[in-house]
């Protein structure tokens, strides 16, 4: 119990366990209807005037009266729970008015002795119902009791029988006495055949030993009583104590019970702030996977602009060059690379000028165009294009992506190069290559006309990988967005972590609970 008190951090439980676990007084209740003589009893007893008597009901509250080591008789009022100190005489008055209860502590005396407290009550039969609901809310905090029943009701009163009766003394009853009041106002003979009625109404209520738990007083005579409370109650003021603890325990127990499956009930898993960033982070993730795709689809674009347009000066250029000689091939080579190099620049530029919105901030886009002229004139694109095109129409065995990377060595810089053998071979041999020159006009018409019918096969793979290139440079150009997807889609993955991790915790703590409960419940 203690374990799951702390667990819970249940603060009021706690202070109610070490309450429990410090119990050490016995506490003795003085119960009976009104007039029965409850409050003469407990002064007789005492031999102390404290308590109000009256023929009429008086006691309006519960009150303690606590055996301590003051030099004389001190009374406390509570109100809310705050002890106030006021006269014996403000005592009488306010002990009779409704109120929480009030407290006397006497000298100790050969009776009341340390770690016990004598509790007056409100009658159980009062016409005013809200003296019963004191009385028998007070119950579970006693360990024994003094019924009073007055001589002139005779046997024991329907009232009080139907107290005897309630489930919630069930537990208690067996460590109750019962005091005849008022004896001498019977004769002898009438005093012992009351007397033993009660007994055989006790018996037949249940409770165990009846015939040493009734004694006859008066107001000048409760030495019998006193040696029943004595053999009945002092004398097994331990047990009384473990009781009244296990009983304690039991209750806090079940509170405690409650107070779990309250939590359980109404625990609730409160993932908005995270589903609100993720929602968050799923839009801007949405939004930058878009502006890829956009990206990507305009440089496809861009490559069908550069392919068209290429393919319109290589068909005019097909259709003229079998009929030149080496001389003037070479020089429409020349054109036609300045003119290729003029395409991909003026389309690279519209692409850059149409779609700056996307990725490109403004004040980048000046670098960014300077960049590109870098990367034209670094690769010399036009002569790049035309070799590629000669070399793999005439010499196709060297095989397509071999001889672009090979003819490109100077385009793209040798470092990829280096790390290939079978590359950079073919790059060497490209270097020493002049397709134009080593070609006769014989073989250059049996060329021409061997791959006129392949040339848009041959032309849609060059320009592809020629363009790839241009794709490659662009990529790391906008390398920012895909870095920017990646970390948002880490940001996504991380937070759904602690979502999982959140509700894995949530259906920890509701399995823990119900376990918990379940351990107190056996």
């Amino acid at each position: 119990m203690k374990e799951i008190i702390k667990k819970y951090n249940l603060t009021n439980q706690i202070k109610k366990l070490e309450e429990i676990e410090n119990l050490s007084t016995i506490k003795i209740a003085f119960l009976g209807e009104f007039s029965s003589g409850k409050s003469t009893l407990i002064n007789s007893i005492l031999e102390k005037n404290i308590l109000p008597t009256s023929d009429k009901p008086t006691s309006k509250r519960i009150v303690e009266i606590i055996g301590s080591d003051v030099e004389k008789t001190e009374a406390y009022i509570v109100n809310n729970g705050k002890y106030e100190s006021i006269s014996l005489y403000d005592f009488q008055e306010l002990s009779v008015s409704n109120g929480e209860k009030a407290i006397l502590k006497i000298p100790y005396n050969d009776f009341l002795k340390k770690d016990y407290i004598f509790i007056d009550t409100p009658g159980v039969g009062s016409l005013d119902k809200t003296d019963t609901d004191i009385t028998f809310g007070y119950l579970n905090a006693i360990d024994g009791a003094i019924i009073c029943q007055d001589i002139q009701q005779g046997t024991l009163t329907k009232s009080i029988i139907q107290f005897l009766e309630k489930d919630e003394i069930k537990n208690i009853k067996n460590n109750f006495v019962f005091a005849i009041t008022k004896a001498d106002t019977k004769d002898a003979l009438a005093q012992e055949k009351i007397k033993e009625d009660v007994i055989n109404q006790l018996k037949n209520l249940g409770i165990t030993n009846p015939e040493k738990k009734v004694a006859l007083t008066s107001k000048n005579n409760v030495d019998e009583l006193k040696k029943v409370i004595e053999n009945n109650i002092f004398t097994k003021a331990k047990e009384l104590l473990e009781q009244r603890k296990q009983k304690e325990f039991k209750n806090l127990k079940q509170e405690i019970i409650e107070n779990l499956k309250y939590q359980k009930e109404n625990a609730n898993l409160n993932l908005a702030d995270i589903e609100k960033k993720e929602d968050e982070l799923k839009s801007e993730l949405l939004a930058l996977e878009l502006q890829q795709k956009e990206l990507n689809n305009k440089i496809s674009t861009l490559k069908d602009y550069i392919k068209e347009d290429i393919q319109k000066e290589l068909s005019l250029f097909l259709k003229k060059a079998p009929e030149l000689d080496n001389e003037a091939l070479q020089k429409e080579i020349e054109a036609l690379k300045e003119e290729i190099t003029n395409i991909v620049y003026k389309n690279i530029k519209r692409f850059l000028n149409q779609n700056i919105d996307i990725k490109v901030k403004e004040d980048s886009y000046q670098e960014l165009i300077d960049e590109i002229e870098s990367l034209l004139k670094k690769i010399e694109i036009g002569e790049t294009i035309a070799n590629i095109l000669l070399l793999d129409w005439f010499l196709p065995g060297t095989g397509l992506f071999g001889v672009i990377v090979g003819g490109a060595a100077k385009v793209i810089g040798s470092s990829y190069i280096e790390k290939n053998k079978e590359l950079k071979s073919v790059a060497e041999q490209f270097e020493k290559i002049n397709p134009v020159n080593i070609l006769t006009k014989k073989a250059k018409e049996f060329a021409f006309e061997k791959y006129q019918d392949e040339f848009n096969t041959k032309l849609d793979k060059s320009v592809s990988q020629i363009t790839q290139i241009i794709e490659n440079e662009m990529e790391v150009i906008f390398e920012e967005l895909k870095q920017n997807i990646q970390t948002k889609q880490q940001l996504l993955n991380e937070l759904n972590k602690t979502k999982q991790d959140k509700m894995t915790e949530f259906s920890k703590y509701l399995a823990d609970i119900e376990t918990d409960i379940q351990t107190l419940e056996k």
